[in-house]
């Protein structure tokens, strides 16, 4: 109701939506795991949407358990997924024992847990190195999380970690543009592996003031010290005089200012201030909606679920981590 509301007071700026369904919010609690819990919250809410979307996930999940687990829980299967050999790299990092601590995890602990109940969970690293000092980031990631991941890619650097940043930009212009693309194609239903088109291919001119709801898992977003789950993205274009038609947006990029908005749910925030901000319709931009100018930190990881169970020897191939990494 707020996005639709904000579409309609925005005259002359063609929006698009695309925004997850089911989600079950989780926040991090002062007496409980506040400062250090946001990745198990996540988890958490990544696990909500599988336990609605069909039986048999359902069923794979926790046993079969039927509701998200509290992080005491979730920390005690992650243990067993790294006693049924998923993640072993990782094991060793944390000596093997993470139940009952207030340890951080990172992108690759929620991977390695949901593949052992035989979800197939995506790692991707996005890197810019503009003004990065790569020895300086490789060496913070290694002080943090370990040894780094195996990749697919043939791009090295600290961005194979097991971190999604290595360190904050020190006063450089970051453009994380291939990121927004990536997310946008994802929850516009286009395949992973062509995230990285080009936005003009992404316009949402033809779907203008059109909300889509994805059947997508939602994404687990970190940056080192971090992170969020993103539950969609939106798509502005503020549409110039000479080319006010939709019909010249769809077909020249130039045409128009675009920017976007990825709308996240942060462990740290209070359920209770953003259901009043939405209540209100007034603040709550503030604590959902995140712009690409407000992506500062050079490296971003990104965990989601392709869908379907695997079994078998396809599940056996899961047990070792790997990432796609782009770098821009």
């Amino acid at each position: 109701r707020c996005l639709e509301s904000e579409q309609q007071t925005q005259a002359g700026t063609h929006t698009a939506l695309a925004l997850c369904s089911y989600v079950e919010r989780f926040e991090s609690r002062l007496e409980e795991d506040f400062g250090w819990g946001c990745g198990w919250r996540n988890i958490q809410m990544m696990s909500s949407h599988f336990l609605e979307k069909d039986d048999e996930t359902k069923d794979a999940l926790f046993g079969g358990a039927g509701f998200v687990p509290d992080i005491s829980a979730l920390q005690q299967w992650l243990e067993i997924a790294w006693a049924k050999g998923f993640d072993t790299q990782g094991t060793q990092h944390f000596n093997w024992k993470i139940a009952g601590t207030d340890k951080w995890i990172g992108t690759t602990e929620s991977p390695a847990l949901l593949r052992s109940f035989g979800l197939r969970a995506r790692i991707v690293d996005f890197q810019a190195y503009m003004g990065i000092d790569e020895t300086a980031a490789e060496s913070s990631s290694r002080e943090e999380t370990g040894n780094g991941l195996p990749e697919e890619s043939s791009s090295g650097g600290a961005g194979a970690g097991r971190t999604a940043a290595a360190g904050r930009d020190q006063g450089f212009a970051i453009d994380h543009r291939h990121l927004m693309d990536w997310m946008w194609n994802y929850f516009a239903g286009k395949p992973a592996d062509t995230a990285t088109s080009s936005s003009s291919s992404a316009s949402p001119a033809a779907a203008a003031a059109k909300i889509t709801m994805s059947d997508r898992s939602r994404l687990y977003f970190q940056h080192k010290g971090h992170s969020r789950t993103v539950v969609g993205i939106q798509r502005k274009q503020q549409l110039l005089a000479a080319d006010s038609s939709a019909s010249n947006i769809s077909n020249s990029s130039s045409s128009s200012a675009q920017e976007d908005f990825i709308l996240v749910l942060d462990p740290s925030e209070m359920t209770r201030d953003i259901v009043k901000c939405l209540s209100a319709q007034t603040g709550w931009q503030n604590l959902l909606k995140r712009s690409t100018q407000t992506l500062r930190h050079p490296e971003y990881q990104l965990c989601y679920v392709e869908p379907g169970i695997v079994y078998g020897e396809e599940h056996d191939k899961l047990k070792l981590l790997s990432s796609v990494h782009y770098t821009y």
